[in-house]
């Protein structure tokens, strides 16, 4: 697995599993791969020669990096998924729903799912 399996620092609501949105995007879903136990000014995006803070220059360099995938890309993938089928997919590496993605932890809110 990529993503860390590190818990969470004391107050947030991030985890492995979790919907959320991106703070700075037009309300797109996006879902929780995993917590890395890099921080933003640290970890460069693979494929680039860039941090993750160098894109997210508004945001703490000293955000945990979170590894994330988008909903669309899932549905696209697995149609009508759940999220222990995306992370069952992941864990047997069969997960193929585009590259991933990585945000600076204090981008991304998660989602009230309490409703649906």
């Amino acid at each position: 697995m990529v993503g860390s399996s590190s818990p969470p620092p004391a107050g947030s609501e991030l985890e492995r599993g979790t919907i959320a949105v991106d703070r700075d995007g037009e309300g797109k879903e996006i879902f929780i791969m995993g917590l890395r136990d890099e921080r933003a000014d640290e970890f460069v995006i693979p494929g680039t020669e860039e941090t993750v803070a160098n894109y997210n220059q508004e945001y703490p360099p000293t955000d945990r990096v979170i590894e994330v995938r988008f909903a669309e890309s899932l549905d696209a993938y697995l149609s009508e998924w759940t999220v222990a089928e995306v992370l069952e997919a992941d864990a047997d590496e069969t997960l193929d729903a585009g590259d991933p993605y990585y945000y600076p932890e204090s981008r991304l809110e998660p989602m009230d799912t309490s409703d649906s």
